[in-house]
């Protein structure tokens, strides 16, 4: 397995096929080297999936922690000229799927919301339907080495907190990412036996080391959807994380 959350159980297979798929279908709507994708998600496994993808399709990330509500997120939007918005249609007391109709007319870059859950809703894009189309085979094995990031090209927008004013970005080189991934697995001796726990949001934080160090060196990655201590230690217990 590589990476488990509260509704799946997903093997390195199945992910190298669920990426490829979410890659070909970002080229297939037309986004192009260097745009930007706006992610705003629980800890759910297509988060790390849909990262990956973007990374082999050439489109920079930006993931925005879940609790941002509509004013950092028009912010952000505008300021990155997102063309697509990744988002739960549904999730906790929120609709995310409104809030963004809502400002969609002060945003002429947006041109697809893309869904992450079991339903989309008309007009939206639905993840789960992306990966489940064989596009693997209408393009070689090879096509996506023309659109995947060198070692040296930005691949993801971080942002900062704005706990003093509107949140700002830094950028990600690829190189960054397998450097750190390499040097955080010798620090704390992460193999392919370990499994990695993920209890803080995956947009940012020390969760960032999972998704670095797993693919090096084949660790298992486990999502917590929301954090209690609880549910913590029964999924250490369950899972037997590391």
């Amino acid at each position: 397995e590589a990476i488990v959350d509260s509704n799946s159980r997903i093997t390195w297979a199945q992910a190298k096929i669920y990426i490829d798929r979410l890659a070909l279908g970002l080229v297939e709507l037309g986004f192009k080297k260097d745009d930007v994708i706006y992610i705003q998600m629980p800890n759910w496994a297509e988060l790390v999936l849909l990262k990956v993808a973007c990374e082999k399709a050439g489109v920079i990330s930006l993931l925005i922690r879940r609790a941002l509500r509509a004013k950092e997120v028009e912010y952000i939007l505008k300021s990155v000229e997102a063309p697509a918005a990744v988002i739960p249609w549904k999730y906790g007391d929120r609709d995310y799927f409104e809030e963004i109709m809502g400002m969609r007319s002060n945003l002429p870059h947006l041109k697809h919301i893309l869904i992450c859950g079991d339903e989309a809703p008309p007009g939206a894009i639905s993840i789960k339907e992306m990966m489940s189309v064989p596009l693997e085979n209408k393009y070689s094995s090879t096509y996506l080495e023309k659109t995947k990031f060198n070692a040296y090209e930005v691949w993801w927008l971080a942002q900062t907190t704005g706990t003093t004013g509107l949140p700002k970005f830094c950028e990600f080189t690829i190189c960054g990412r397998a450097c750190s991934g390499r040097e955080h697995s010798k620090l704390f001796r992460i193999s392919a036996d370990d499994i990695i726990s993920l209890f803080a949001p995956t947009s940012g934080g020390p969760n960032m080391l999972a998704y670095f160090c797993a693919p090096v060196t084949g660790a298992k990655v486990v999502m917590s959807e929301t954090f209690s201590s609880g549910e913590a230690l029964r999924l250490i217990e369950q899972e037997k994380i590391t």
